[in-house]
């Protein structure tokens, strides 16, 4: 029976190896779930602190799996992120620039009012037009900001 049971047990040394292979393949099926996940997490968080630019896909590799995908959405949504917030800062810049050029004017029609001998009467017309026209600007600005939510 004893020599039975000696023959039938693997000898120490395979059973090392196989416990061995089995940890190494554990080890590797752990770190190619948990890599890009991590690299995810860190991109989330650079997101958060403003950095746009930051992209995972090309640093997970060329995967085809859920975590692949996941990448490369992560990847569509970081750069439409950044595409809207430089819209929006266009956006911004054009906003102030019109309702800059009102003031602008309104501003002359006053020094022109101020005048001695100015046509004073013209210039109240003139200020009037402008501050409707300002009037109808941040009229805009306010529907497009409710749109926006």
């Amino acid at each position: 029976r004893m020599t039975a049971r000696r023959a039938s047990a693997p000898p120490p040394a395979r059973a090392r190896a196989r416990f061995l292979a089995t940890g190494l393949a554990a080890w590797w099926l752990t770190r190619s779930i948990t890599r890009p996940v991590t690299r995810l997490s860190d991109a989330s968080r650079a997101i958060a602190a403003g950095n746009l630019d930051v992209r995972v896909a090309d640093g997970i590799g060329p995967r085809r799996d859920e975590l692949g995908v996941l990448a490369a959405d992560f990847d569509a949504m970081a750069a439409r992120l950044r595409e809207l917030l430089r819209a929006k800062e266009r956006l911004l810049r054009d906003i102030s620039h019109e309702l800059r050029s009102p003031l602008a004017r309104m501003r002359v029609a006053l020094g022109l009012a101020r005048q001695p001998g100015g046509d004073v009467a013209r210039q109240l017309d003139r200020l009037e037009s402008e501050t409707e026209r300002l009037d109808r600007l941040i009229g805009h600005v306010l529907h497009l900001a409710r749109l926006d939510h």
